[in-house]
């Protein structure tokens, strides 16, 4: 299994923050990219660890 990195969705967080900003554009559109989020285990567990990070 391949990791992800911080280069991973190259510049979609930008793309999406524009096309959403055209769609409402009298709100401030952000776009967040959270860090790297070390996985071990079970998706599912891993899952509800980054939900109560």
């Amino acid at each position: 299994m391949s990791r992800g990195d911080d280069d991973t969705f190259q510049e979609f967080p930008y793309d999406l923050k524009q096309q959403v900003a055209k769609q409402v554009p009298d709100h401030k559109v952000e776009s967040v990219v959270y860090p790297k989020y070390e996985t071990k285990g079970e998706l599912e567990q891993a899952t509800e660890s980054f939900l109560e990070w």
